[in-house]
């Protein structure tokens, strides 16, 4: 990816989560007022999107994070010209950063989830969780989640892939799923409920493996 666009991909996520977590920490905004101030002694000439910020700082959350997160060059430029990117502290930024990737990793999870046609319930037994839990990602996902529920995502995400390297058409993938499989003793989807995600994959991965090229594998 074009490296402007991966920075301009990252200032977004970077501002939708920050923006959120100003709801639940309105201290942020002070935060952000203050840092605006060192950068408006650091740049003098850059005033005119420091003056928008300011405007911005006073507004209601909602008006402020229609501008900032606009996909146009002035949400673009108000991004890049953040008084939120150093309030805060190391740790902080960290924990925002872990986050962002769950949220991008529950959208992977979902992917393969559709592509499969696992129902909410197949998903609530996958991770464990209640069903109105596994639903309401579709509007938010969660801020942090068990390290074994996390490896039950990766386990559907990876196999998925597996299967759309055997089969190109979406059909044969759900079809192979959920019929009986000689090799496996039994229908896979059974397997993958059942918690033997292990032998699932390792069955896909011996079925994958031949069909790479040597451009297919890691150098």
């Amino acid at each position: 990816m074009d490296p402007f666009l991966l920075s301009e991909k990252r200032a977004l996520q970077f501002h939708r989560v920050i923006l959120d977590e100003a709801r639940r920490t309105p201290n942020l905004i002070v935060r952000a007022r203050s840092r605006l101030a060192l950068m408006r002694e650091a740049t003098p000439n850059a005033g005119g999107v420091f003056d928008r910020w300011e405007t911005l700082l006073d507004q209601p959350l909602d008006a402020m994070a229609a501008e900032v997160l606009a996909d146009d060059p002035a949400g673009g430029l108000l991004r890049a010209n953040s008084p939120f990117s150093e309030a805060l502290a190391p740790s902080e930024r960290n924990a925002l950063w872990q986050r962002i990737g769950l949220q991008q990793f529950i959208g992977y999870f979902r992917a393969a989830a559709a592509d499969l046609s696992l129902t909410t319930d197949e998903q609530a037994a996958l991770t464990g969780l209640p069903a109105e839990t596994v639903t309401g990602w579709a509007d938010e996902a969660p801020r942090e989640m068990t390290r074994g529920t996390l490896d039950c995502l990766r386990a559907v995400v990876s196999i998925d892939r597996a299967l759309c390297g055997l089969f190109d058409d979406g059909d044969t993938r759900r079809a192979w799923l959920r019929e009986h499989d000689e090799d496996l003793g039994g229908r896979p989807i059974d397997l993958l409920l059942g918690g033997d995600m292990t032998r699932l994959r390792d069955h896909l991965a011996d079925r994958v493996r031949p069909l790479l090229s040597a451009r297919d594998l890691p150098r």
